[in-house]
């Protein structure tokens, strides 16, 4: 069709510049002002966003540039704000699917905290999404997207993988509540369980994975939000990094499920086990602490400070069984484990831990005092008698000559906490002593305490004729430069130290007590009771020693050695009784000592009030700072040498 000039004239419209502001420039202008104001508040709609700046997205500058344009106050507030939310905006999409994963978490473990921003994510999907208001894009938003940045996509697939593992995971929380007891249950598992490969490979799959998931199955609580999710998800970030298999391994142990129920089934006689040594601790265990061996330094671990002896019952013809801490340790975890599945033996369970926790306890409290150099408790030891029977709970002996204290406090659990608390006073005054020296004596703080208790015993050493070390010398060069041993002979001269003074420094009048001296378990040597009786029992007559032993043999060297210490305890002072049972004829001393024991209450009555002169742990609890106890152990020492 031909075109026709005229036709265009035709529709050509002439206007006026005032039609031209009137129908052109001012609804422009409209449109633009309230654009502009949108843009301002907020309310601009996200759709309006993409319309007015898609093409500039992901250019920063030319967007502040453009927004900034819309402004009279270029420097206004809202113009930066208005950017970074635009800005923000156009990087939802790259977030989107690990703000799903984050949700799936949520939804499958019903987590009851805010993940509002997480869901603000997931909307944008969604074409009404495009009708909100850009103001929409707050704080919350921008901080979830930044979080999520740092999310790497290795532990964006470990949390998809913890997603799918929920059987597992509900499982290991049922049976489990942290990483400890699931390290119990893998011990548990590997008793029971077996000891082929695959099982142990099994175990040690469990173990792996649920230490490093650890923070999502145990740490996560049920009503835990974006934030505290993330913060499991990083510390999960940081196992990955070690052990990129995780994932895998959850998922393994997820199909494997059926054999762990299995495994956890079996253990019945590891609980039947456990509980029965529990049991038999709570009857005839003997808990010594303090000055057991020599050790080679003062940083010793607790096994070096304390020990249970387990004596075999009457009719038990098998050695006394030996535990150390980290043994006892292993058996509390297992007791703890079992405890919560088992309503049996929890009274049992329950005791044995508080006298173990007691005990541990008081072995601290020794650790601290040696490494800290108090001298009173160089030798110090403790045993404790878990039986119920026993009337004599415990036993303490410095170690000095000084007498052993004897508690009969009916509650073994009682004696142990005001024994610690006792000795948690004495460690508090003796760190009060030191400050206090160091005050006096500048030169003291040359030195951390460890190094002062080195010299002290290096001094010792040197007094009682050995060679200076150079341990002594390196430590002593910080006061006296180049320190040689003639430095030392001519500081010694110039102290006046007598023999006294220098077996009480140096520890030369003590003796060790070898292996070969110690009594064998299970031999009656006459000799060896008596002595030991005469190390327990303080001031004991001779004929005392004997009676106590002519009643008291069980056959067995501690356990009778353990009832002649009851018997004079209970008798003492008691002289009628004991001649009576000296005058006994031979073939007959244990049964008629039993009976005279036993007929004779009011004999034993008669001299309750006597032997109330036994010193008990009262000269202890009853002091109230360490200069009492040494008062208390000087004078104590003084009496009995004379």
């Amino acid at each position: 069709m031909p075109h026709s000039p005229d036709t265009t004239e035709d529709h050509q419209i002439e206007l006026s510049i005032d039609q031209v502001v009137t129908n052109i420039c001012m609804p422009a202008l409209k449109v633009w002002e309230e654009q502009r104001e949108s843009i301002e508040t907020g309310e601009i709609t996200l759709e309006d966003v993409d319309k007015y700046f898609g093409g500039i997205m992901g250019r920063e500058r030319d967007l502040l540039q453009e927004i900034t344009k819309l402004s009279d106050h270029p420097s206004a507030c809202w113009v930066k704000e208005r950017a970074e939310q635009i800005r923000q905006y156009h990087l939802l999409g790259q977030y989107i699917e690990k703000a799903g994963r984050v949700n799936d978490v949520r939804r499958t473990y019903q987590l009851g905290g805010d993940f509002s921003s997480v869901e603000t994510l997931l909307d944008s999907r969604n074409a009404s999404f495009k009708m909100r208001p850009l103001r929409s894009m707050d704080d919350s938003v921008f901080n979830a997207t930044s979080i999520l940045a740092e999310l790497t996509e290795a532990t964006s697939d470990a949390l998809n993988a913890f997603v799918l593992s929920k059987p597992l995971v509900e499982w290991m929380r049922k049976h489990t509540k942290d990483t400890k007891e699931l390290k119990v249950f893998a011990d548990l598992a590997s008793i029971s369980a077996g000891e082929t490969d695959i099982e142990i490979d099994r175990v040690n799959m469990l173990l792996s994975a649920g230490i490093g998931y650890g923070p999502l199955i145990y740490d996560l609580k049920q009503d835990a939000g974006f934030p505290e999710m993330m913060q499991a998800a990083k510390r999960l970030e940081t196992y990955l990094t070690q052990d990129p298999n995780l994932p895998k391994k959850l998922r393994d142990m997820k199909n494997h499920l059926a054999w762990l129920k299995h495994v956890q089934e079996s253990h019945g006689s590891v609980e039947k086990s456990s509980l029965s040594q529990a049991e038999a601790i709570n009857a005839r265990g003997i808990y010594e602490i303090g000055h057991i061996t020599q050790p080679k330094d003062l940083q010793e671990p607790l096994d070096a400070v304390v020990t249970l002896r387990l004596s075999q019952a009457e009719d038990d013809d098998d050695d006394d069984r030996h535990y150390s801490v980290s043994n006892l340790k292993t058996l509390q975890s297992k007791l703890m484990l079992i405890a919560g599945t088992a309503d049996k033996g929890k009274e049992e369970v329950e005791k044995f831990v508080e006298v173990f926790n007691g005990v541990i306890r008081l072995g601290n409290v020794y650790l601290r005092l040696r490494r800290t150099g108090s001298v009173l408790f160089d030798r110090w030891t403790c045993i404790l008698f878990c039986d119920p029977q026993k009337k004599v709970k415990a036993r303490i002996d410095f170690g000095f000559g000084s007498s052993t204290l004897a508690g009969t406090e009916k509650d073994l659990v009682t004696e142990v906490t005001n024994l610690a608390k006792f000795m948690e006073s004495c460690l508090e005054g003796w760190l009060e002593f030191v400050d206090f020296k160091r005050g006096v004596h500048p030169e003291l703080n040359n030195f951390t305490t460890e190094q002062i208790v080195v010299l002290r015993r290096e001094l010792a050493n040197v007094l009682n004729g050995d060679a200076a070390s150079s341990q002594a010398l390196v430590l002593l060069d910080s006061i006296k430069t180049h320190c040689s041993v003639n430095d030392l002979k001519e500081a010694f001269s110039m102290i006046d130290l007598d023999d006294e003074m220098v077996d009480a420094i140096g520890g030369g009048s003590f003796e060790e007590k070898s292996e070969d001296d110690a009594p064998v378990t299970g031999a009656l040597d006459r000799e060896a009771l008596l002595r030991e009786l005469h190390n327990f029992v303080p001031r004991l007559s001779d004929d005392m020693a004997e009676a106590a032993l002519k009643v008291s043999q069980r056959g067995n060297f501690n356990e009778t050695l353990d009832e002649a210490i009851d018997w004079c305890i209970n008798n003492y002072n008691n002289d009628e009784l004991v001649q009576e049972i000296l005058g006994q004829k031979e073939e007959t001393t244990d049964a008629r000592g039993q009976d005279l024991t036993e007929a004779s209450p009011e004999r034993s009555e008669e001299h309750d009030n006597s032997s109330r002169n036994v010193p008990g742990l009262a000269p202890l609890t009853n002091m109230s700072s360490l200069s009492e106890l040494t008062r208390w152990f000087v004078t104590e020492t003084k009496d009995r040498d004379e």
